[in-house]
């Protein structure tokens, strides 16, 4: 598993969350990285072109590639032709949006044309819905 954490900046925080098993101290982990600016506006297509440029090959027909975020791009250009280039390579993109359908489209968001990439996309803004969304990906054995 390979994580990465962007807001208009990706970078990669895989080793920072290698051996920790506690979701919210990974994610508290992901942050205190530093590894992205947080101050700066969400700008999905910047990361997507970056991911496209520096990890694209890491991404085979046995890769699930799950994005988890609003689709809010700030007006920015979405860059959809870099999910279209990762849903060929990979066996399945996967988005979660913590925001309501009916909210997808209405400024900024990008959301209908981000889902119309993925293999699947459900939204969750609980951590009941992240974990039953993460129990169908997943199952149990």
């Amino acid at each position: 598993v390979r994580t990465f954490v962007f807001v208009a900046d990706l970078a990669e925080v895989t080793e920072s969350l290698r051996a920790e098993r506690d979701p919210a101290r990974a994610a508290d982990l992901a942050v205190a990285a530093r590894a992205v600016s947080l101050a700066a506006n969400s700008n999905y297509g910047r990361a997507f072109r970056t991911f496209q440029r520096d990890f694209q090959g890491a991404v085979t027909r046995r890769t699930t590639v799950l994005v988890v975020g609003d689709g809010r791009n700030n007006y920015n250009p979405p860059e959809a032709w870099v999910l279209d280039e990762i849903r060929r390579r990979a066996k399945r993109l996967i988005w979660i949006c913590p925001e309501d359908r009916a909210a997808w489209g209405m400024g900024d968001s990008e959301m209908p044309l981000y889902a119309s990439r993925c293999d699947r996309v459900a939204t969750a803004s609980t951590l009941e819905e992240l974990e039953g969304i993460a129990e169908a990906l997943v199952p149990r054995r």
